[in-house]
């Protein structure tokens, strides 16, 4: 670089000597006031081009500091940028593309955009990209990155046409398209999260609806399970039912779950309980099983939940232990505290459930001895209100029987 400056340097020097030897004369027919003269006229022109290089290096030094602040702003933007042909390959593409994709800059370039997408969205995008690349204005597309490490994220895209002519009078043309890369991955997953709760929410609601009129406990532990899958906020549901003892199995209900629940029951009914089920018995917080096909072998449905953990909670209310409810739930929402919070509601809504119908047996039978008994008799509550009244009570103290 160097030795191409003081080429250029000698080369100027002896064109402005010969335009000097063409113009000036001969030097020599010079009085000492035309010397002075020019001595001042060549003295102020070497200062003048003194300082129109300072000028010039001040200008190409900003001119260097701009290119540097754009080219970081370029890189090190919290979005990736492209630049895309007709064909959808990449022509430019900044760092934080490279990054997001984790791919070498070097192998971007000249790369086909569409295979840096997941599969299912490789060909989604392909049929897309003649009408996007057309009219992009006011349009996106949201699609899924998988990476060279095999992770994913998704990404939100935006474009704008790059023009090369805008000759007046003529339709602006453009072969390029610049495009944003916006990772999107937490919205999405907050997204897919709220809708996950919702289906939950859904289920309890249908569970609570079904609690204020249903009267048996087997019908309502078998469309509790429904509920709790045909929403999908479940992929499966299993309740088991335990006397008052808390030792033998009374019922048991499941949905979603299939074939391999046969054997569940019938360990249950034979008194194996699952270690979930022991482990919810014995505690009061929820018991979650991540992996169970690792940390449960021995279980029938441990294969059954290969990508999926198994959540269960003990059915209690007021003390008494109406037995265990247990779900498969999507992994990434094994430890979500709100997941849990709904679980564990809809589980006190269906003890509670339970615990009602079983009081309102009791009464039914109380009443029925009552009203058996040949002298006056009547069932009164702890705040003294009549519960039942038999025939003799009510004509002796003009008392209604209901």
């Amino acid at each position: 670089m160097a030795e191409n400056t003081n080429g250029k340097h000698d080369d100027l020097r002896r064109r402005a000597e010969e335009l000097l030897a063409s113009t000036a004369g001969d030097s020599r027919n010079l009085n000492p006031k035309q010397a002075r003269e020019i001595l001042l006229d060549l003295q102020v022109h070497r200062l003048e081009l003194e300082l129109q290089n300072d000028e010039l290096r001040r200008t190409r030094g900003e001119l260097e500091d701009v290119h540097l602040r754009f080219a970081r702003l370029y890189h090190n933007a919290p979005v990736g940028y492209v630049v895309l042909d007709r064909a959808g390959i990449i022509k430019q593409a900044n760092a934080t593309f490279a990054r997001l994709v984790k791919a070498d800059a070097k192998a971007i370039d000249g790369a086909p955009f569409a295979s840096f997408l997941a599969r299912d969205d490789e060909s989604v995008f392909r049929a897309r990209y003649k009408t996007f690349f057309r009219n992009p204005i006011d349009k996106y597309m949201e699609v899924r990155f998988e990476t060279s490490g095999g992770a994913s994220f998704h990404a939100h895209l935006e474009a704008a046409p790059h023009h090369h002519d805008r000759s007046a009078g003529q339709i602006e043309e453009y072969d390029e398209l610049l495009v944003t890369i916006a990772d999107i991955t937490k919205r999405k997953s907050a997204e897919q999260k709220i809708e996950h709760l919702n289906r939950i929410l859904l289920a309890i609601r249908n569970v609570n609806q079904l609690i204020t009129h249903e009267t048996d406990a087997g019908h309502l532990l078998g469309e509790a399970c429904r509920m709790l899958t045909e929403t999908r906020g479940f992929y499966n549901a299993w309740i088991a039912l335990l006397d008052e003892g808390g030792t033998s199995v009374t019922a048991v209900s499941s949905a979603g779950v299939g074939e391999p629940f046969d054997l569940i029951r019938r360990d249950l009914e034979c008194g194996a309980f699952p270690a979930c089920m022991k482990q919810a018995l014995e505690n009061d917080s929820l018991i979650v099983i991540k992996d169970p096909p690792s940390q449960c072998p021995d279980c029938p449905l441990a294969r059954g939940y290969a990508g999926r953990a198994g959540i269960t909670s003990r059915l209690a209310f007021e003390g008494r232990d109406y037995g265990t409810l247990s779900v498969s739930a999507p992994l990434e929402y094994a430890y979500d505290t709100e997941e849990h919070d709904l679980l564990r509601e809809v589980a006190d809504d269906i003890a509670f459930a339970l615990r009602k119908i079983e009081t309102e047996k009791q009464l039914h039978r109380l009443n029925h001895i009552v009203k058996t008994v040949p002298q006056p008799m009547a069932l009164v509550s702890s705040d003294y209100r009549y519960l039942a009244v038999n025939d003799v009570y009510a004509r002796l103290f003009d008392t209604p029987r209901e």
